[in-house]
């Protein structure tokens, strides 16, 4: 259930910290608006939401992330593991720097996640492939 911060709209919940929107073509699409760091509270929180908003299908996910996180051991399992592949069939990461590019694709190559992810540094590329897989 989102928190007390959340603004609720139609297709688009906002949070303090992200802002998570349906979009055409089944894809899920969060927006981090701020460095933060990110727990399993948080995590959980953006898994309801997801399927408040995507009514318990499965969706592809949108992660833009400009900003720099921190992300809590226990999520990084959780987001590596097969939890979450009965609801998120892929997976494309945007991020603004090749700092953060080399911190995703080094995630993707230690924890070798369940869920096909790609690591992108246009939105309009993340798009387009997650549409053609």
């Amino acid at each position: 259930m989102p928190n007390s911060d959340s603004i609720p709209q139609p297709n688009k919940v906002i949070l303090s910290y992200m802002i998570i929107e349906l979009l055409e073509n089944g894809i899920v699409r969060f927006e981090v608006r701020k460095d933060f760091f990110l727990d399993m509270a948080k995590a959980m929180e953006m898994v309801e939401i997801c399927k408040k908003l995507y009514q318990n299908k499965i969706y592809k996910s949108l992660k833009i992330v400009p900003f720099k996180m921190q992300i809590d051991d226990e999520v990084l399992k959780f987001l590596s593991s097969d939890a979450r592949s009965n609801m998120i069939s892929l997976e494309a990461v945007v991020v603004n720097s090749s700092a953060l590019k080399m911190l995703g694709n080094f995630y993707l190559r230690i924890r070798k996640p369940k869920i096909k992810t790609k690591i992108f540094d246009k939105e309009k590329d993340a798009i387009s492939w997650l549409l053609q897989n």
